[in-house]
């Protein structure tokens, strides 16, 4: 059963909400594409421990130049990891970095954030400290994605993969208002999920809450609009039903989150 908790005023107006069978769609949304490009790009590890490689796997459907950044907080290029380096065309993941003696360590916890960039054409632009988040809309040659790979010191890494989580993602990470916004949600195991808005002010709105029984993956459909900036889905998990009793409880009873970010832009 899905409680809806209240109209999706300020940023997303919800439309619909519908279970999909797990085998019909992928839960991490790494692909982005144009009319002429599909690309997917996703990280090896969503979670990693300090001194570990950061390591991504790619394909993509035209032959294409890649670039790769690391962002700061202010979605700013901090590093250019990758620059007019050309991949075929491949049905199959390749590893990024191909060649064995690049590597890109995580030296601090935190979260790390990546920009990459696949283009048809090669780029001739200056990347330094440029904020790249809407430079490609209209663009049929060109796809952006944009992920985080959290990094925990050793004794903070989860001890099993086995403990249940809830999960949440949409189908592109930069929105324009007005597009359409698919997202999905659910958790590994039975119990209730409660998904939540995080506009850029910070102010939280409790979308809907909904049991959710550990195997099938529920789509919600939205409509983007303003305000403008970063926005943040979580989805909170409790293994028992009863978010009447407030966060707190949820916590207690066994609660574990996901945090999705995607941008709103005009």
């Amino acid at each position: 059963m899905v409680y809806i908790r209240r109209t999706f005023q300020a940023i997303l107006v919800m439309l619909t909400v519908i279970p999909l069978s797990v085998g019909a769609i992928e839960v991490q949304n790494y692909t982005a594409q144009s009319d002429d490009l599909k690309v997917t790009f996703k990280p090896v590890k969503k979670e990693i421990s300090v001194g570990d490689l950061f390591m991504f796997q790619f394909k993509t459907s035209r032959d294409v130049y890649l670039y790769l950044f690391s962002m700061d907080e202010n979605n700013k290029i901090s590093q250019v990891l990758l620059k007019d380096v050309k991949y075929k065309a491949t049905e199959e993941f390749v590893k990024i970095p191909a060649d064995s003696n690049i590597t890109w360590k995580a030296d601090k916890a935190g979260v790390e954030r990546f920009s990459m960039i696949a283009s048809t054409k090669k780029l001739d632009k200056d990347w330094t400290n440029q904020d790249n988040s809407k430079a490609l809309f209209g663009d049929k040659n060109q796809v952006q994605i944009q992920l985080e790979v959290k990094v925990s010191s050793p004794q903070q890494m989860p001890a099993t993969e086995s403990e249940s989580a809830a999960f949440v993602s949409t189908a592109r990470q930069i929105y324009r208002i007005g597009d359409t916004v698919k997202i999905l949600y659910g958790a590994d195991q039975a119990g209730t999920v409660t998904l939540y808005l995080v506009d850029p002010s910070g102010k939280r709105e409790e979308v809907l809450q909904t049991s959710v029984d550990g195997k099938k993956i529920y789509k919600q459909t939205a409509i983007a609009s303003a305000p403008i900036g970063e926005h943040k889905l979580i989805a909170e998990f409790a293994s028992v039903s009863n978010a009447s009793k407030g966060l707190e409880f949820l916590a207690e009873a066994g609660q574990h989150r996901a945090v999705y970010k995607f941008k709103i832009v005009e």
